[in-house]
C-alpha cells in the first residue's frame, strides 16, 4: 500500500464520502465540512488578488524571458531566478493577466494540500488533520494580502512539502526493486530541494536537514554489511537531483551569456545590500526577532497548536520524524531570515505552512482526547472569525466580491485595496493607460524611479535592462550603473519617461533620498531628459515626460 498514491491522496468522492461518515459524530462533521468549506473560499479570494510592487518586477521580467531574454542581463533584479521562472510560466499557461499567476498560486496550494494530506498519512495516521493544515496555512496565505503573496516563498512551500513527502517515502519490502524507487525518490527530493533554493537559497536549507534525518534512519535500520550501500545510495541520489537542477541553470545563463551578470549580482550587489542592516554581533538579536515575529505576529492558531503538538502523546511511530521533519524545515528559514536581516511578512511565507501543518496535528491530537468536541468546534469557529476580523481578512475579501460582482465600482475598490505604502495603484493605472494610449507601441519607455509594474499595465518594453533605479541609488554601485544606464538610453532613446516622487528605499539603497531627489545629483540624466523630453501630465506621485516631437499615437 505504500506505494499506492490512491492510498494517500483521497478523491473528491472519497473526500466528501470521509466527512460524512456514519462512523463520524456529527461535531467532527461539521468540523471537517467548516474547514473545507472556508479552504475554498480562502483559495478562491487569491484568484483576486493584483500585483504589488515585488510583482511587478517579476511579471516584467518573466515576460523578458518568453521574448528570449534572461535575468539579470536583460532584466535587472537582485532575486534568486527561480521566481521569474514562476511569472513567465503563468503568463504561458494562463494568458497576460495579473490573475495568471494568482491562478498559478491556486494550483500550488491544491497540491500542498496533496502532499500535507501524503505526508500525515505517512507520520500522523489521520489525514484529515492534513486538510486542516491546508485550512490554516490558506488562512494565514490570505492575511498576508497582495503585497506579500506571489513571493519565492509563496511558492517555495510547495516544492519544500513535495521534497518531504518523497525524502521519507518507504517503500514495502515486497514490491520489486524497492530499493532503486527509494533511490529515485530521493533524487525527485533533491531537486525539489534545488528548486526551492533557486527561489531563495535559505529555503533550500532544509536539504542537509532531510539528508540528515534519511541517513540516519538508514544507518540504525541497516545491517554492517548495507549500511555504506545504503548511505552511499541516500548521498548519491539526493545530490545528484539538486546537482541535476544547478546545472540546468547554470546551462541556461550560460546559453544566455548572462553569467558574468548573475555573478556581478550575487557576489558584488547583494553582500552589500545585506550589510545595510546585517552584522554578526547583531545575530542572535535577529534570531530572536525571527523567532518572535513567527510565533506571535501572525496566527493564535499556529502558536496553540504547536504546543499540543509537542504536550500531547504521539498518535504514530513515525510522528516524531515527522516533526523533525517539519522543525529542519522551519528552523533553516528562521535562520535565513536572520541572516537577511529584514523582518518582511512575505520572509515567512514558506515557514507558515508546515508550521499550519504541526499545528493542525495538535489541534487533531486535542480533538481525539476531549468529550467536549462541540465547544472545540465553537472555539474554532471564534478563532477563524477573530483571526479574519483581527487581519481584516473579512473586510477586504468582501470587497474584493464587491469589485468583481459590481464592474463600474470595481476599479476603484481595486484601487483601494492595492494601494499600500507608498504606492498608488490607482496612479499606476492611469499613468499606464496614458502611456499606452499616447505612445507608440513599437518603442520602449523609460520609469525612474521603483514602479516597473507601470511596465506590465502599460504594455511597453523597457528602454534599459534597469526596470527600476535602486542600481543608480545606491552608493556602492551608482557609478557604474548610471554609466550603462545613459548608453542604454542613448542607444534606444524611450518614447515617454516616468520620474517617481516618495518613492524612498533606505532598506535597498541605504539613504532617505526618493528618486525626484535622487536624480538632481544625476546630471547626464537630467541633460538628457531636458534636452529631448518635455513634460505632459501627472498622475499624483508620477511625473511623464515625452520625447519631443511625439505624435501621440500608440499605433
Amino acid at each position: 500500500m505504500e506505494y499506492n498514491l490512491k492510498y494517500y491522496i483521497p478523491s473528491a468522492k472519497k473526500l466528501i464520502a470521509t466527512i460524512f461518515s456514519s462512523q463520524n459524530t456529527l461535531a467532527t462533521k461539521v468540523f471537517l465540512l467548516l474547514s473545507v468549506l472556508l479552504l475554498f473560499f480562502l483559495l478562491f479570494q487569491i484568484t483576486l488578488f493584483l500585483y504589488g510592487r515585488d510583482q511587478g518586477i517579476y511579471a516584467v521580467i518573466g515576460r523578458i524571458i518568453i521574448e528570449g531574454g534572461a535575468p539579470y542581463k536583460d532584466a535587472w533584479d537582485f532575486k534568486p531566478p527561480g521566481i521569474y521562472f514562476i511569472y513567465a510560466l503563468a503568463n504561458l499557461v494562463f494568458g497576460d493577466s495579473m490573475h495568471a499567476v494568482r491562478i498559478l498560486e491556486l494550483l500550488s496550494l491544491v497540491l500542498l494540500l496533496c502532499a500535507f494530506i501524503i505526508f500525515t498519512r505517512r507520520h500522523f495516521s489521520y489525514w484529515q488533520a492534513g486538510i486542516i493544515g491546508c485550512t490554516l496555512a490558506a488562512l494565514n496565505y490570505v492575511q498576508l494580502d497582495f503585497w506579500e503573496t506571489g513571493q519565492p516563498e509563496s511558492f517555495g512551500a510547495c516544492f519544500l512539502a513535495w521534497a518531504l513527502v518523497f525524502a521519507t517515502y518507504q517503500p514495502s519490502a515486497l514490491i520489486n526493486k524497492a530499493f532503486l524507487r527509494q533511490l529515485i525518490s530521493w533524487f525527485c527530493s533533491g531537486m525539489l530541494f534545488a528548486i526551492a533554493a533557486l527561489l531563495k537559497p535559505t529555503l533550500g536549507g532544509g536539504f542537509l536537514f532531510s539528508v540528515a534525518i534519511v541517513s540516519f534512519q538508514q544507518f540504525h535500520g541497516s545491517t554492517n554489511r548495507n549500511r555504506f550501500h545504503a548511505l552511499s545510495g541516500i548521498l548519491l541520489s539526493f545530490f545528484s537531483g539538486a546537482l541535476l537542477i544547478v546545472l540546468v541553470c547554470f546551462m541556461f545563463f550560460l546559453a544566455k551569456d548572462a553569467l558574468v551578470d548573475l555573478y556581478d549580482i550575487f557576489f558584488k550587489f547583494v553582500p552589500h545590500y545585506t550589510s545595510i542592516d546585517f552584522s554578526a554581533q547583531k545575530l542572535p538579536r535577529l534570531i530572536a526577532g525571527s523567532l518572535y515575529m513567527w510565533l506571535v505576529s501572525f496566527s493564535l492558531f499556529n502558536t496553540i497548536g504547536m504546543v499540543l503538538i509537542f504536550i500531547l502523546p504521539s498518535v504514530h511511530s513515525r510522528e516524531k520524524e515527522g516533526c523533525f521533519h517539519l522543525m529542519g524545515i522551519i528552523i533553516t528559514q528562521i535562520l535565513g531570515i536572520a541572516l537577511q536581516a529584514k523582518f518582511f511578512a512575505y520572509h515567512f511565507g514558506a515557514i507558515l505552512p508546515f508550521t499550519s501543518l504541526l499545528a493542525a496535528w495538535g489541534f487533531w491530537k486535542l480533538w481525539m482526547r476531549v468529550a467536549g468536541k462541540w465547544l472545540l468546534v465553537a472555539g474554532f469557529l471564534l478563532m477563524i472569525v477573530w483571526q479574519m476580523e483581527d487581519k481584516e481578512i473579512l473586510t477586504r475579501s468582501i470587497l474584493r466580491l464587491h469589485a468583481l460582482i459590481n464592474r463600474e465600482a470595481g476599479t476603484h475598490i481595486n484601487d483601494k485595496l492595492h494601494t499600500k505604502f507608498d504606492v498608488n495603484a490607482g496612479a499606476n493605472r492611469l499613468a499606464a493607460q496614458w502611456l499606452s494610449e499616447k505612445t507608440p507601441k513599437n518603442l520602449p519607455i523609460y520609469i525612474w524611479g521603483f514602479e516597473p509594474v507601470i511596465y506590465d499595465l502599460a504594455h511597453r518594453s523597457p528602454a534599459s535592462k534597469y526596470i527600476y533605479n535602486v542600481p543608480q541609488r545606491t552608493a556602492w554601485g551608482k557609478a557604474v550603473a548610471r554609466k550603462t544606464l545613459m548608453q542604454e538610453l542613448a542607444l534606444i532613446p524611450p518614447s515617454a519617461i516616468v520620474i517617481v516622487h516618495r518613492d524612498q528605499l533606505p532598506w535597498v539603497t541605504g539613504n532617505q533620498l526618493d528618486s525626484a531627489e535622487e536624480i538632481k545629483g544625476f546630471p547626464e540624466l537630467i541633460a538628457f531628459i531636458r534636452n529631448s523630453y518635455e513634460y505632459k501630465v501627472s498622475f499624483e506621485d508620477l511625473d511623464i515626460y515625452v520625447k519631443k516631437g511625439t505624435t501621440g499615437n500608440s499605433k
